[in-house]
């Protein structure tokens, strides 16, 4: 998932990719789903921030991304460096098998 720094609200494209993350994979392993901050050279996140917004995901999605897994991207490939090693090939996460439906709950579901 990725959002800017600067939006310190929970948007309603935030909420609908953590219920579709959710939904989507049958499986979901949340300590392999991410969420990149953009914009951290205008703007370094507090941790306080970083924590607000990850329990705001969790509230109105459901998705528990680990503060671990947080990735502070300046513009930089040197910020994503830590991105790298924590992506590891052979996931078993798969599509649920009713994948159109379950994005039309989606929708039926927002607040």
């Amino acid at each position: 998932m990725v959002i800017k720094v600067m939006d310190y609200r929970a948007s309603i494209q935030e909420v609908i990719a953590g219920k579709a993350i959710k939904k989507f994979f049958a499986n979901v392993d949340e300590s392999r789903v991410f969420l990149v901050l953009t914009h951290c050279d205008f703007e370094m996140p507090t941790p306080d921030f970083i924590g607000k917004k990850l329990a705001s995901i969790r509230e109105y999605s459901g998705l528990g991304i680990p503060q671990s897994n947080v990735i502070l991207f300046s513009n930089t490939k040197e910020s994503l460096e830590p991105l790298i090693p924590k992506l590891k090939p052979g996931s078993t996460m798969n599509f649920v098998e009713n994948l159109e439906q379950m994005a039309a709950e989606i929708y039926d579901d927002l607040p």
